[in-house]
């Protein structure tokens, strides 16, 4: 036996140290390691409870180095309301509305009467304000015809 595989026998014989009931973060370990995989692949994972009520499995390492320290849910969101969309709104126009920074509903409203948001001036504009690019999903510039004069116009300046 070489000196290798004989450090690694007596690595795989001893027993982990028992965590439960240690706290990482917000995760505390409830019961002893569940071995998964097969073989060469096999590893432990420790059984946890999050605060916010689910339950998550991770290994020891991920705990105590800190990369573990949550379930992986959206933490300070009710538990049946973490993927949630508002009736009626898509997801799509519910992250589109996140990204500007108003609700969905005011975000569907606009759209529904053809108006754009002009990411220059942070406002909506009509439609007709803006050129098209079919390389973006909407096939409209990000900006309007007013915001790409002012553009222009400081590029000029500088």
């Amino acid at each position: 036996m070489t000196y290798s595989s004989h450090v690694h026998a007596r690595m795989r014989a001893t027993a982990p140290a028992d965590m439960t009931g240690q706290r990482f973060g917000a995760l505390v370990v409830t019961s002893g390691p569940e071995r998964r995989g097969a073989g060469r692949e096999s590893r432990l994972y420790w059984p946890c409870a999050c605060d916010c009520g689910r339950s998550a499995v991770a290994k020891a390492t991920e705990l105590r180095s800190g990369r573990k320290t949550r379930c992986g849910a959206q933490h300070g969101v009710p538990i049946g309301r973490v993927r949630a969309v508002p009736s009626g709104v898509p997801r799509e126009v519910t992250a589109a509305a996140r990204r500007i920074g108003c609700d969905p509903a005011d975000y569907q409203a606009h759209t529904d009467a053809g108006d754009s948001w002009c990411s220059h001036h942070r406002a909506w504009h009509p439609g007709a304000e803006f050129g098209s690019n079919m390389s973006r999903p909407t096939g409209a510039q990000p900006y309007c015809y007013a915001a790409l004069a002012e553009m222009r116009k400081a590029k000029r300046a500088a």
